[in-house]
């Protein structure tokens, strides 16, 4: 199989040395090609992400402008985009291809590493959510068919809810399928802020959101 037909890693960078290489080599053992978008790193992010094997450019801090830019040249017939604090399972890659055989663009499940029972509460709800409401944040692994996000428009290039942007524009466009598998994402945001203020905040801005504010004062309010 070309590397066109197949599925392309995209993950947005900034200062991410700590966990970046083993990321990358996880990736490239499910997807030929990973490309690491780096939006200005002081640490050295950048030189580990390439001895890991990714193919790395850079682009102006912002995940929405970082996912756009990546995507801008990504050639797989999937992307898949995936946050730099994440956890790939083995077989990531081969239960996507299975998933994108009947869908255009969908998510993982989410697991909280390092979480108790609330943060397992938390999961369970956004995996359902993803499944009933067909929305997912971008910890989940986001992907889509190239020629989807294509239609689309492909991600904007917003401060924050780019990934509440690209699902309302993606969920009439096309069909969404849950991968049964779960990534692990980092519950560091969730214990440095409080489980419960942080489960407040995301369903505020998630709401204003929705309600119009613009992304440039909700990332003020989430402190991104």
């Amino acid at each position: 199989m070309r590397d066109e037909d197949d599925v392309w890693a995209v993950v947005p960078t900034l200062n991410e040395a700590a966990g970046i290489g083993a990321l990358v080599r996880a990736l490239r053992a499910e997807v030929p090609v990973v490309l690491v978008v780096d939006g200005g790193s002081t640490d050295n992010t950048v030189a580990l992400a390439e001895a890991a094997g990714a193919r790395v450019l850079q682009a102006a801090r912002g995940r929405g402008g970082q996912l756009r830019a990546g995507a801008a040249i990504a050639q797989g017939a999937v992307i898949w985009f995936v946050h730099a604090d994440s956890e790939v399972p083995a077989g990531a890659g081969a239960a996507l291809r299975r998933a994108a055989q009947s869908a255009d663009w969908g998510c993982f499940e989410v697991a909280l590493t390092g979480g108790g029972r609330r943060l397992r509460f938390a999961a369970a709800w956004m995996n359902a959510r993803a499944r009933w409401g067909r929305s997912a944040t971008g910890d989940m692994g986001l992907w889509v068919r190239r020629s989807l996000l294509d239609q689309i428009g492909g991600f904007p290039p917003i401060s924050l809810c780019e990934d509440l942007a690209f699902c309302a524009a993606a969920r009439p466009a096309g069909t969404m399928a849950v991968v049964p598998l779960a990534l692990g994402t980092s519950a560091r945001r969730w214990h440095q802020n409080g489980v419960n203020r942080t489960i407040l905040r995301m369903w505020l801005v998630r709401s204003l959101f929705y309600a119009g504010v613009e992304p440039t004062v909700l990332a003020r309010l989430y402190g991104a």
